[in-house]
C-alpha cells in the first residue's frame, strides 16, 4: 500500500472500530453498504495522493434526457447545495454518480466519517431532487466527526 492508501485505512479502520464493523482498504478500494440500494465506494489510486468517493444515485430516465441532463448540470453549478461534491455519469453503468475528492493526507477520522454521513444525505436528497420535476436543489445540513457516524450506525 503506498502511503495515502495505508492513511484512508487506517481510518477506515478506527471509523469501523467506532461502529462495530469491519472497513478495509484492499488494493486501494473500499466499498460501504448501507441497504439493498446504498453503496459508497472509497477509492485511492495507487499513482495518486486524492481519494475519491463514490455513490451511485439513480440511472438517467428513458424520456425527458434533456431535462435531466439540465438538472444535472444546474445542480453541479450549485456547490452550496453538494457540499462540494459533483455529480457524473459512470463510464461503466451509465448510472448518476454522487462524487466527491479530497486529499488524503488532509483527512483525520472526524472529518472522514462526517464525509460518508454526508454522502449518504446528499444521496437521498438528491435522488428527491433528480426524481421531482422542475425541482431547485437545497442546500444540505452538513454532519460533523465520527461520534456522528456511530450515533447512526447504532440507530440502523
Amino acid at each position: 500500500m503506498t502511503l495515502y492508501q495505508t492513511h484512508i485505512h487506517q481510518l477506515l479502520q478506527l471509523i469501523g472500530n467506532r461502529c462495530g464493523v469491519d472497513l478495509t482498504l484492499k488494493n486501494g478500494y473500499c466499498t460501504l453498504s448501507f441497504d439493498q440500494e446504498s453503496r459508497l465506494h472509497v477509492q485511492v489510486g495507487r499513482d495518486s495522493e486524492t481519494v475519491v468517493f463514490r455513490m451511485p444515485l439513480t440511472q438517467p430516465p428513458n424520456v425527458n434526457r434533456e431535462a435531466f441532463y439540465a438538472k444535472l448540470l444546474n445542480i453541479n453549478s450549485q456547490p452550496e447545495a453538494t457540499l462540494g461534491a459533483w455529480l457524473a455519469l459512470s463510464e461503466h453503468s451509465g448510472a448518476v454518480e454522487l462524487c466527491m475528492s479530497r486529499e488524503a493526507l488532509s483527512l483525520d477520522d472526524s472529518e472522514m466519517a462526517a464525509i460518508l454521513l454526508n454522502m449518504m444525505d446528499l444521496r437521498q436528497s438528491l435522488r428527491q431532487e433528480l426524481e421531482t420535476p422542475q425541482s431547485t436543489p437545497k442546500p444540505c445540513s452538513p454532519h460533523f466527526g465520527a461520534g456522528v457516524l456511530h450515533a447512526r450506525h447504532q440507530a440502523l
